[in-house]
């Protein structure tokens, strides 16, 4: 099976550095994602509110030993008009059949939460989920089936019907939906039993602490399409770090910072950009010890990585 990773590079002394978060993805960065449609007999969504009434999308990601699950990166489009409806993000295990088993992890949030720009939403767990082998993430609507949803329209995005082939995951349960029902979870593979032809991966990323992670110096940048970042330094850090990055053109740039239960804690425009290296002080003053979430903007692109902030 095909793993693309974006590694998000930790610049943690060697000593220190005893897992590097990476975000799995099976679609590499700069995929064009598609918010794919019935058409025929079925209407909405394919991986959102639809006329059949599925309910939940996962995909399944394989790590080579263990590690742990922090949470993913989803992205969403759609429009809400109940706020207080809720949303969860799952982690599951694998059953002997190939799709989602036992629930081990999750996050819900209110639909009035869920960014539904399309662009990188950062979502954390309730709590880190040990993982090993092979597991699944979802994106759970929940149950409209009922009535209470008028006017809620949300999906999960994707990528375009293809990028499912035998050498990037073709293999049955590689994702999968949930169908309505109120007893056991009722799942199927999305590309062979779902009446559903679209051969996709799920635009649905985990970030991942694995166990056997590299030492920080030695890696590698986080790359998508015009945009670098470089590992932030110190980190722990107090007071302060330097975010790097380098541009391939000219763009204007945003860094944002982000807390545990994904609220933006910090953020600045730093304007227009020249093409070359970069470097941006991070101020951290007045902000509680623990492990934090950057993200740098870059035109079309953005990237994230992580910073702990020391005692």
């Amino acid at each position: 099976m095909l793993r693309l990773l974006v590694l998000l590079a930790l610049a943690v002394p060697a000593a220190l550095a005893q897992t590097a978060p990476d975000t799995l993805r099976h679609l590499p960065p700069g995929t064009d994602f598609v918010l794919h449609e019935y058409t025929g007999a079925y209407s909405g969504y394919i991986l959102g509110h639809n006329s059949r009434g599925t309910e939940e999308y996962a995909e399944r990601y394989h790590i080579d030993g263990s590690g742990r699950l922090i949470g993913v990166i989803a992205h969403i489009q759609g429009v809400v008009a109940h706020p207080n409806h809720v949303a969860g993000f799952n982690a599951y295990r694998v059953a002997a059949s190939g799709l989602p088993n036992a629930l081990i992890g999750s996050k819900q949030l209110f639909y009035g939460d869920l960014d539904l720009s399309g662009e990188p939403m950062l979502v954390r767990f309730s709590a880190p989920v040990a993982v090993a082998d092979s597991f699944f993430v979802s994106f759970n609507v929940g149950d409209y089936s009922h009535g209470g949803y008028d006017g809620d329209d949300v999906a999960l995005l994707a990528g375009p019907d293809g990028s499912r082939t035998e050498t990037g995951g073709g293999s049955f349960g590689q994702n999968a939906v949930r169908l309505h029902n109120h007893g056991v979870r009722d799942w199927a593979d999305l590309y062979t039993q779902n009446f559903t032809p679209v051969a996709t991966h799920l635009a649905l990323f985990p970030i991942v602490e694995l166990a056997n992670a590299t030492a920080a110096e030695e890696a590698p940048a986080i790359v998508s399409m015009d945009l670098t970042l470089r590992a932030a330094y110190p980190n722990p850090a107090r007071g302060a770090a330097t975010v790097a990055f380098e541009l391939a053109a000219p763009a204007d740039v945003r860094v944002d910072l982000y807390d545990v239960a994904g609220r933006l804690v910090r953020g600045t425009d730093l304007g227009a950009r020249g093409t070359g290296a970069h470097t941006h002080a991070l101020d951290l003053e007045g902000l509680a010890p623990g492990a934090y979430v950057y993200a740098v903007s870059a035109g079309p692109s953005r990237l994230f990585s992580t910073l702990t902030i020391a005692h």
